[in-house]
């Protein structure tokens, strides 16, 4: 047996093994879950999200007027100045849609859709939306919830260094239904508080968007397909937490975003470019 052979072999029986051995994860309850995910390795799931932003950026209209990206890397790198927990590289796309929304895919991949920025009224309001996400990449909350919701062998299968299975297709369009649960929700909170109140921005600012993100105020405002609190419950309860958050938070060392928020909604493409 030549050396190539030999080696091709040893890495295939690895592969399997890894795969029936992360499998059986699923097979457990969520908290035994928790701690198999864990064991996933970080890179897996970096080519996972590259797959799936492939997919994105071919399937969506991605936003990448100057302005609005200057505006969103000025955010991101205030956030990720005061994050030491994660090795992820987090990337940030915006695309146009009618739908109010913000989600996080494995491997630190965040999406915002256009609406969501239109409703905010400054850029710290639109940091905290991007808090709370690197909250759940932190805690690896979308490769969990992946992993429950289609099998862990089904997304092992998609880590490929090649063109992206169709199966990628039909776990994007689902992961925007995907339900964190209230632990990995108040987990999220928490560390939102934390990372802005660290990037001094005032955490109030959560709770200034959450009231305009309540279905039963959007409702009142907007007839815009409304998706971001459908998985987040206990709305009012979350602004109470974050209201009191911005009490203890000192005013002094609050340093606003020198951005033209106005400016970056208007380079936003028109609601009526159809």
């Amino acid at each position: 047996m030549t050396q190539e052979v030999l080696l091709t072999a040893v890495l295939l029986i690895v592969t399997i093994a890894a795969s029936y051995g992360v499998a059986g994860l699923i097979r457990k309850p969520m908290h035994k879950v928790r701690t198999g995910i864990d064991k996933v390795p970080v890179s897996w799931e970096i080519r996972l999200k590259d797959g799936i932003k492939r997919y994105i950026e071919n399937d969506s209209r991605v936003i990448k007027d100057g302005i609005v990206t200057t505006a969103i890397d000025t955010i991101q790198r205030r956030l990720l100045a005061h994050e030491t927990d994660t090795t992820y590289r987090i990337e940030i796309i915006i695309i146009e849609s009618e739908t109010v929304n913000a989600v996080t895919f494995p491997g630190g991949l965040i999406v915002v859709f256009t609406p969501l920025i239109r409703l905010t009224s400054s850029p710290e309001e639109l940091a905290s939306v991007i808090a709370h996400e690197i909250g759940h990449v932190v805690h690896r909350d979308p490769l969990r919830q992946m992993a429950k919701e289609f099998g862990i062998s089904a997304v092992l299968s998609m880590v490929n260094g090649g063109k992206a299975p169709p199966m990628i297709e039909t776990m994007v369009k689902n992961f925007l239904d995907i339900q964190y649960t209230r632990e990995q929700e108040s987990a999220a909170d928490a560390y939102t508080l934390r990372l802005l109140a660290d990037a001094h921005i005032n955490p109030v600012c959560f709770a200034g968007l959450m009231e305009k993100l309540a279905p039963d105020t959007l409702q009142e405002k907007t007839s815009t397909t409304f998706e971001y609190f459908n998985t987040h419950p206990d709305v009012h309860e979350r602004i109470r937490k974050a209201q009191e958050a911005g009490k203890e938070f000192k005013t002094s060392s609050e340093k606003k975003f020198s951005i033209n928020w106005d400016a970056v909604k208007r380079a936003l493409p028109s609601l009526f470019d159809k």
